[in-house]
């Protein structure tokens, strides 16, 4: 089925903004928001389990290898010397990444992701969860360690 609808110019001229960087029909972007701000779920977007769960809900076995070698990773941070941990407790996500990440939440959330896009997604996120871990845990070792933790405060936004 299909209709007509009459936007203003200023709202058509952002539609085709958000197209280009989405690569993405304008339909595609309307379809989107109607379906996402009106409740009937997209019936081309997969269903996602949860993270560390098949779609039955059932914890992957590589999932929970992943997370003690992780674990194991974090607990070695403890035989590092304080300028290395301070290095660690300064450590970022690389602006290319963080940016690639945020337009594909943006795109996500505007029509969704394909297959792969997803993969890179999810990829991203558990290296931005793994700097997190890192940084957390060296800031915990060096206030241990006697040393004044305050300027590992919070990036501003």
């Amino acid at each position: 089925m299909s209709h007509s609808i009459q936007l203003s110019p200023e709202l058509y001229g952002i539609l085709q903004q958000q197209a280009v960087v989405l690569n993405a029909t304008i339909e595609s972007l309307i379809e989107a928001a109607v379906r996402r701000d009106y409740g009937q779920a997209s019936p081309t977007k997969p269903h996602r389990a949860g993270k560390g769960q098949s779609a039955n809900g059932v914890s992957n076995a590589a999932d929970s290898t992943t997370l003690a070698k992780n674990l194991d990773e974090l607990d070695q941070l403890a035989f590092l010397t304080d300028a290395e941990l301070w290095q660690a407790a300064r450590t970022r996500l690389h602006p290319a990444d963080r940016n690639r990440m945020e337009g594909l939440l943006h795109k996500q959330q505007a029509i969704g992701l394909q297959p792969d896009e997803l993969t890179e997604a999810e990829m991203l996120a558990d290296r931005y969860d793994r700097t997190l871990l890192v940084r957390a845990k060296a800031a915990i070792l060096l206030k241990a360690r006697g040393h004044d933790v305050a300027s590992l405060g919070p990036d501003p936004v």
